[in-house]
């Protein structure tokens, strides 16, 4: 090959066309098991101190090097009646745990996951799911999805959020 040839001109030549994969498969797993409780203030305050929250309904997710965005959704029964939809606000902390909002590619750090009448159903028919919404990880090493707005409604026990990583 002659000096200043492009090298990868002739590798697509003799292989095809090279696909680089920027996702993993992941399964959901739930962040957190109760959407009527609220994890600010007061139910629709901002959470200034994710340290602060002591409920065993609500985990950390941790990222462990697997994907960079984190995928968000909401698991609902689905003959619910929702009269106020939940809100999360996701928190990111790094390897130091210092803290830091999570953001969608909208710039919100207040995401409301709105069920709807089109959401998908499980196979048995027992459950709904939201679109996902997704945020970057940032390069954090753990993720938090606490409720800023709890869950409302009837027929809403079983309500979960779900996430899983990209």
């Amino acid at each position: 090959m002659a000096f200043g040839a492009n090298i990868l001109a002739a590798a697509r030549a003799l292989v095809g066309h090279i696909m680089i994969p920027v996702s993993i498969v992941t399964d959901w797993v739930v962040a957190c098991s109760d959407l009527t409780e609220y994890d600010g203030a007061s139910n629709g305050t901002a959470i200034v101190n994710p340290f602060s929250i002591a409920r065993a309904e609500l985990h950390w997710l941790e990222m462990r090097g697997q994907g960079t965005t984190v995928l968000i959704s909401m698991k609902y029964p689905s003959g619910a009646s929702i009269s106020t939809q939940v809100v999360v606000q996701p928190i990111g902390i790094d390897g130091n745990g210092v803290p830091q909002p999570l953001y969608d590619s909208a710039g919100s750090n207040y995401l409301t996951l709105t069920a709807a009448a089109t959401d998908l159903e499980e196979v048995d028919g027992d459950y709904k799911f939201t679109v996902p919404v997704e945020v970057d990880a940032e390069g954090c090493t753990e993720v938090l999805v606490p409720i800023k707005t709890a869950l409302a409604g009837s027929g809403i026990t079983g309500a979960e959020i779900l996430v899983r990583t990209k």
